[in-house]
């Protein structure tokens, strides 16, 4: 049976290509924090592509470099859905739905595709009234996100021409296999830029981690979660000011392979921090070159509804949250507690890598060695 790994790299696309040119568009705003779910918008993409025709598809799959292997798509897609959103020791969910314009009859195929194969839905939505059409875009995403996740679009981000658009959020519940603690913490300065510096929360942690040097740029940690089928990365450049460094060499950084990691023991002092982004893809996908999707005169989503020009892509938007704190990700005090609650004991005579995050980062999470999620933290307070 194929990795996951082998499954994105032989049938679904690059995804590392996809992840970097998300960060790319999104780094062009300067001081901010944000976090993407490259992975989940990019199995959307392949969805899309089914339901596209001619040189629509032609495009989805050249530009986005996905398999041009229907059938083994399919079936790979839904075996890594299933993996990665049915872990044993963490929550993951896919929030996925095409809204179709009302009066416009969505293909009994397309359909079965959506719900099957993607874990996902499309439906007929009257968008007259953009409002009330953007309410109810938000009370389902609310609802599959188990309340965690709203607002994804807005009544003026719709209009009563619209005819087809994509939502997609994605939620992320689980902890951490080593515990933190905040107790032992005794920094509480991050530093924006070389002399500013913002009030912060750290948590404190000591252990064996897998630990990376990336040249003369970086130093990388991989924190486990509660199982070995997840980790998050922290991306931590060498110095104060050193972010902008690293961002260009974010693909050759998602490319390094843990095995490439060395195990050390490590003190990591982490700042909590709280994200919350909503993406507009039109504007990510038109710069990979991807237009005729949201072309009224070049769009074919006949596999989806009507024939070519009837449907073209309105917006398709992608709302993340997540919150890191000594638990985990997006914990309450009502989980379990983690297996390795207790700090590991350390000899004084072993060497410790200090790994103190106290200036801007980059993270990405891999579940199965995917990535799921990929973003920075330039203050951790906002």
């Amino acid at each position: 049976m194929e990795t996951p790994e082998q499954l994105i790299r032989n049938y679904v696309g690059d995804t590392v290509t996809f992840a970097t040119a998300t960060y790319k568009h999104l780094r062009k705003t300067p001081n901010t924090n944000f976090v993407s779910s490259p992975f989940s918008m990019e199995i959307f993409l392949i969805l899309l592509r089914l339901g596209a025709k001619g040189a629509t598809a032609h495009e989805l799959r050249t530009q986005l470099r996905q398999s041009t292997d229907l059938a083994k798509m399919e079936s790979s897609v839904k075996t890594l859905i299933s993996m990665i959103t049915q872990g044993g020791f963490y929550t993951f969910i896919l929030a996925n739905k095409l809204y179709v314009k009302d009066g416009c009859a969505i293909k009994e195929s397309f359909k079965t595709l959506t719900e099957q194969m993607f874990s996902a839905y499309v439906e007929n939505l009257d968008f007259n009234n953009p409002n009330s059409a953007a309410k109810l875009i938000n009370a389902w995403i609310k609802n599959q996100t188990m309340g965690n996740i709203d607002d994804v679009i807005s009544g003026q981000q719709l209009t009563s021409s619209s005819r087809l658009v994509l939502v997609n959020s994605v939620y992320m519940n689980t902890m951490w296999n080593l515990k933190f603690t905040k107790e032992v913490a005794t920094r509480t300065k991050f530093f924006t830029a070389e002399n500013e510096t913002v009030g912060s929360e750290y948590m404190v942690s000591r252990g064996c981690y897998k630990y990376y040097v990336y040249k003369t740029v970086a130093r990388i940690v991989e924190i486990k979660f509660l199982s070995d089928e997840g980790a998050m990365f922290i991306v931590l450049p060498n110095t104060r000011e050193g972010l902008a460094e690293v961002e260009d060499v974010i693909a050759e950084i998602l490319n390094v392979s843990v095995d490439e990691y060395q195990d050390a023991h490590v003190k990591i002092e982490l700042p909590e921090f709280k994200l919350s982004s909503l993406i507009d893809f039109k504007s990510v996908l038109e710069e990979c070159g991807v237009k005729k999707l949201f072309q009224a005169s070049e769009a074919d989503l006949s596999g989806i509804a009507g024939g070519k020009g009837d449907l073209h892509v309105d917006a398709i938007f992608q709302k993340v949250h997540l919150k890191i704190d000594e638990r985990g990700l997006e914990t309450t005090k009502k989980g379990p507690t983690p297996w390795h609650s207790i700090v590991p004991f350390i000899p004084a005579t072993e060497k410790i890598v200090e790994f103190i995050v106290e200036h801007p980062f980059i993270f990405f999470i891999k579940i199965e060695d995917v990535v799921v999620f990929v973003g920075r933290v330039v203050n951790p307070s906002l």
